[in-house]
């Protein structure tokens, strides 16, 4: 996505996670934004099958600056761990 997104308080963007830790492709979603992103309201991750609990998964990368953060809910047995200036490694793709 070109240009800065933002997210309003009150709104939810929903990504499908599954086993697989690789960035984007076929398994995950992924929001690759050039420019800042604006944080607010909660993302749900849908997942889709078990996950892989010692792997890591990317779910949104930007090019500028971030502000502001997100509330995470996850389906199933899940919890997320937010860790929101961590690096993707965008190679890891399966």
């Amino acid at each position: 996505m070109n240009g800065n997104v933002t997210f309003q308080a009150g709104s939810s963007a929903t990504f499908d996670l599954g086993s697989l830790t690789g960035v984007g492709g076929n398994t995950n979603d992924l929001l690759d934004i050039t420019g800042d992103l604006n944080a607010a309201g909660t993302i749900r991750i849908n997942v889709t099958e078990p996950l892989n609990t010692s792997g890591s998964y990317c779910l949104i990368t930007y090019t500028g600056s971030r502000s502001g953060t997100f509330a995470v809910t996850v389906n199933g047995r899940y919890t997320a761990t937010r860790a929101p200036d961590a690096p993707c490694d965008q190679d890891d793709s399966p």
